[in-house]
């Protein structure tokens, strides 16, 4: 895949995204609603067995003329098999401009229009609250009959 917006790339990950993966995927504050930090060997492992598959199921968020990662999208089928899965993770210096949202309407247009997809969902921790607003501006609505380990919204291809 490789998709862009307006201030956005969004591409397959490389291994010499690495350095720049550790950066946000290392800060614990970044890392609070997702997992525990991970260290340079933990990054490696995420975007060789994740980013590195085929197909990928998570790819890098670059921002345009930068050439260097400030975080990542999972976009991938997602467990009922009718659905597909959408998350994000930006670093620090990223958060409150937008980007999340703008990443999100591509990739939700993209699963619609060039995929064919009939629902994206996402799960949030419910403490996440900026995630959850971004989910609910781009018009994602509580699904708790989908809900599993964590609460999910979803968007169909009908209400976009």
């Amino acid at each position: 895949m490789d998709l862009r917006t307006d201030r956005l790339r969004i591409r397959e990950l490389q291994l010499a995204d690495a350095d720049a993966a550790l950066e946000y995927l290392g800060d614990p504050q970044v890392m609070a609603f997702v997992e525990p930090p991970f260290d340079r060997l933990a990054v490696e492992k995420f975007i060789t067995d994740v980013g590195r598959a085929q197909p990928p199921r998570v790819f890098g968020v670059e921002a345009l003329g930068s050439r260097r990662i400030i975080g990542h999208v999972i976009f991938h089928p997602w467990v009922d098999g009718q659905s597909w899965e959408l998350c994000w993770v930006l670093r620090r210096d990223a958060w409150g401009q937008g980007l999340a949202q703008e990443l999100s309407r591509a990739l939700i247009d993209h699963g619609f229009t060039t995929l064919g997809l009939a629902r994206i969902v996402a799960e949030s921790v419910p403490g996440n609250l900026a995630s959850i607003a971004v989910m609910e501006r781009v018009g994602m609505v509580r699904v708790p009959d989908l809900d599993r380990d964590l609460p999910v919204w979803a968007v169909s291809a009908s209400r976009t």
